[in-house]
């Protein structure tokens, strides 16, 4: 199978278009995706109302691939097995139980950096195209009609048998351990980014245990355009230090102190394989390829509002210290609320009786060390001076000395 569409196919595609320049979704789609042969003799045989539909439906692909609900939020030689993998992990109406294993599974701490607060227990495929609940909508029948297209239609059915499950069950499986993995919170926006990827090992994959690699991805020089491009432009890479995009992202591990970068192998591991089963490979491997997409498209993830009644929302997972001095207590939300914020030890008090003087106002009490200072100030350039008057009695008069 190739990878991407050949040069001279996405010509002929170029010129069917009349040289119009697509989004940068359907391009990238065409450079990196390994596309079956029947996908490309389909494509092929698109006219051009047919290719600019697929364009808009490249671009919605990414848009939910990318988008995170909040409550109020090149592919060379990628191997691709297949995604029927049954589940042994339990899945509990609003995932509480899978949320608290999964975060002791790995270690209740990042399987990154390996720090334990703040954390998030993250899915790796996104809850937003797996919700039941809500209506199917274009954009989410857009992701799969992608999907089916360039890697096949097999793989395609298996991927929404594996999150979907039982088509007659109301709720998906969407929070099973095997779709869950322990990141920090800014791991979590790179990781749904795709500013990084976690690269299994296939040779390496046993149930107790295996290696992924650590890669940052960089983008491409075109998406400082912002704006469509041919789909037979060819792409110019950034390396790491050419992405600005990259430059806040650094990770350090916890324990050596030495800096995670590229190309390194970090283990996950679980001492249970039968109730905590490890994230499966396949699913990483899916986030890895669909990663570089975005970031040669140069997309970004969009924080979305969804509904709060949905009960099967992505948990957040946090540890904190508590007041006996114990620590690496698993704390999970299950309110229908924000998820909560980082824990602190301090807490903060409001007065009981908030002033209620205008803030613009110069009697507003943030203003009296300002105005105290001033006066100060003036008191010491110009002193008050005192006038004598017909009686030779002394009296203060007006500043700067001058009498009647």
């Amino acid at each position: 199978m190739e990878v991407g569409i050949s040069t001279s196919n996405l010509n002929t595609i170029h010129a069917r278009l009349d040289n119009q320049p697509v989004t940068p979704s359907l391009h990238a789609f065409c450079q990196l995706t390994p596309v079956p042969s029947h996908a490309t003799e389909q494509i092929l045989a698109m006219d051009k109302i047919q290719l600019l539909r697929l364009d808009n439906q490249c671009h919605n692909a990414l848009s939910m691939w990318l988008s995170r609900r909040t409550r109020a939020g090149a592919v060379d030689e990628l191997e691709r097995p297949s995604l029927a993998v049954p589940s042994i992990s339990r899945v509990t109406p609003r995932s509480r139980v899978n949320t608290t294993e999964a975060f002791e599974r790995d270690g209740s701490a990042s399987v990154v950096t390996r720090v334990p607060t703040p954390t998030q227990v993250a899915h790796i495929f996104p809850y937003s195209l797996a919700s039941r609940k809500e209506d199917f909508t274009s954009r989410k029948l857009d992701f799969y009609k992608v999907f089916s297209l360039f890697y096949g239609p097999t793989d395609a059915d298996q991927l929404q048998t594996f999150i979907f499950g039982d088509p007659t069950n109301p709720r998906t499986s969407i929070n099973r351990l095997e779709n869950l993995i322990t990141l920090r919170i800014e791991e979590h926006n790179y990781f749904g980014d795709g500013k990084f990827v976690l690269e299994p090992e296939w040779a390496t994959v046993t149930p107790t245990a295996y290696t992924v690699v650590f890669h940052k991805l960089p983008g491409c020089s075109h998406n400082d355009r912002q704006a469509n491009i041919p789909i037979n432009e060819v792409p110019v890479p950034y390396t790491e230090e050419e992405d600005e995009r990259l430059g806040d992202m650094y990770f350090t591990n916890r324990w050596t102190r030495e800096e995670i970068v590229s190309g390194m192998g970090l283990t996950l591991t679980t001492n249970d394989p039968e109730t905590r089963p490890l994230p499966d490979p396949k699913l990483l491997a899916l986030h890895a390829a669909l990663s570089r997409v975005v970031r040669m498209a140069g997309r970004a993830g969009v924080q979305e509002l969804g509904s709060c009644d949905d009960g099967e929302d992505e948990e957040w997972v946090q540890t904190q210290t508590a007041e006996t001095g114990a620590q690496g207590i698993p704390m999970v939300d299950t309110t229908n609320q924000h998820p909560p914020a980082i824990a602190t030890n301090t807490q903060v008090s409001l007065p009981l009786n908030p002033p209620t003087t205008p803030p613009h106002s110069r009697s507003h009490p943030k203003h009296k060390p300002v105005l105290d200072l001033l006066s100060r100030l003036k008191g010491a350039v110009f002193p008050k001076a005192k006038v004598h008057t017909s009686s030779g009695r002394a009296r203060p008069g007006k500043q700067g000395g001058r009498g009647l």
